[in-house]
């Protein structure tokens, strides 16, 4: 795992959960991303991955942007990015992702209780509807 950018697996939900630390190293994004994906792959179904910014990281903005478009942004099991905490770069980010690509996968929350209640209830619906 990367020393300033940790992904993992939920144990139960259908979730990867992406945390940051405060200064982020440009090659800690470059595994992180391709971590996600990987584990979008292998999960071979419909994921979100929850993105806690709480630490108020510091992105490098060129390697965040293209490693996202590059991998999990556009991967057919990615279902959404909850976003705990964004701040005005995460924003800035996400406008370029969903401008480049046409599509909007970001949904942004205050806290991760609040993020987790949302998976929580679109988790179980995804999971009537299969």
């Amino acid at each position: 795992m990367s020393a300033t950018i940790t992904v993992k697996p939920d144990p139960i939900k259908p979730a990867i959960i992406m945390t940051w630390q405060r200064k982020i190293e440009k090659d800690d994004v470059v595994t992180a991303f391709a971590q996600i994906n990987q584990l979008l792959n292998d999960g071979k179904r419909p994921q979100w991955v929850i993105v806690d910014l709480t630490q108020n990281p510091i992105f490098p903005m060129l390697e965040t942007i293209t490693q996202a478009m590059k991998g999990p942004y556009q991967n057919e099991f990615l279902m959404k990015w909850l976003v705990v905490n964004g701040n005005p770069m995460a924003k800035t980010i996400e406008r370029v992702l969903s401008h480049t690509t046409g599509v909007k996968k970001v949904e942004w929350f205050d806290t991760m209780d609040e993020a987790l209640d949302h998976l929580a209830t679109v988790s179980t619906n995804n999971d009537r509807n299969r």
